[in-house]
């Protein structure tokens, strides 16, 4: 069931609720939503509707930098169909998981920053965490395929979910990291 607390993004910009949607048709509904409610349109109107138009802007902006992100929109879905992951569900971690974090750290600290290999060595390991993000977004959709409210029945697809977007997290975080090295590489930084 959705959680009526909070606004439905997908229906501000008339998008169907899915992981899978078109970003270029999020963005130009964005574009349209933005120059609909731009304050600058109601700088002659009542102070009512003013604000409004604020109000609008800032959910606009809101749902668009939650829908633009697949990460973003992953969790923002399981709010919205009102997943709350157990204690016991938040704490199972997946083994095989942490023992591969464990070997893409040491790696990473491997890397002979100084040595002439080091920045094909961190494209590597960019190659590989972006496959794995790719192969993480792929069984995300999968899960969340034909969803539209929360079953019940259904908690460990939930919890599975949750358990993939506590991975990208990481991922994401690894690719930082990755970054700011190749960044101190490239311009001594």
């Amino acid at each position: 069931m959705a959680n009526p607390s909070r606004s439905n993004f997908f229906a501000q910009f008339d998008l169907p609720v899915a992981f899978a949607i078109d970003v270029g048709v999020l963005e130009q509904r964005y574009r349209a939503q933005q120059q609909h409610w731009h304050p600058d349109r109601f700088a002659t109107a009542s102070a009512t509707e003013q604000e409004h138009s604020l109000q609008q802007t800032t959910l606009v902006n809101e749902a668009w930098q939650t829908l633009r992100d697949p990460l973003s929109r992953a969790t923002y879905l399981l709010q919205w169909i009102g997943y709350q992951p157990t204690p016991e569900e938040s704490g199972d971690h997946d083994t095989d998981f942490l023992m591969q974090v464990m070997a893409e750290r040491e790696a990473l600290e491997e890397i002979d920053v100084t040595a002439g290999s080091a920045l094909s060595q961190l494209e590597a390991l960019r190659q590989q965490m972006e496959q794995e993000i790719a192969h993480a977004f792929s069984e995300i959709a999968a899960l969340f395929a034909g969803i539209q409210e929360f079953n019940p029945a259904d908690r460990q697809r939930w919890q599975r979910v949750s358990q993939l977007i506590d991975q990208q997290r990481y991922r994401q975080r690894f690719l930082e990291q990755v970054d700011q090295i190749e960044e101190q590489q490239l311009y001594g930084r």
